[in-house]
């Protein structure tokens, strides 16, 4: 047997299954509100930390060439210097001769302990990385 449907009730069958409500467009848009909220707010601290790795990374290579630098460009004995790099970054390169305790002074050639400070950032936020090793210098030690 078939059925003879009016064309009224068709109508109103496909009336009810098309489209979307306002309420289904509202939880969607909301869904893709927060999920952008998210990607973007991931995307941020990424680009942040590593513009921190960078700087670090400066950082640490300005110490390093400071470090390098003791015994030819700067004299390895005691003292204190410091300066800038131009881009941020300060420094400071301490030297003082290592192990002064007794029995150590008949040795011929003796060790420098040098520590280079490398700080970058302003008052509270201000950030530093130190590097220290040992140097040997020439020369006898005084009595």
């Amino acid at each position: 047997m078939i059925a003879i449907r009016s064309p009224a009730v068709l109508a109103r069958r496909c009336l009810a299954t098309e489209g979307f409500t306002l309420l289904e467009v509202v939880v969607s848009l909301a869904i893709l509100s927060l999920s952008l909220g998210v990607i973007y707010h991931v995307l941020a601290n990424a680009l942040g930390n590593q513009s921190y790795a960078e700087t670090v990374n400066r950082a640490r290579l300005v110490a390093q060439g400071l470090i390098a630098k003791v015994g030819t460009d700067i004299p390895a004995s005691a003292g204190e210097t410091s300066g800038d790099d131009g881009h941020g970054l300060r420094w400071r390169l301490s030297r003082k001769a290592f192990g002064d305790g007794p029995g150590n002074g008949r040795a011929a050639i003796m060790a420098i302990e040098v520590s280079a400070e490398v700080f970058w950032g302003e008052g509270e936020a201000e950030k530093s990385i130190r590097l220290t090793t040992l140097r040997l210098a020439g020369g006898a030690r005084p009595r």
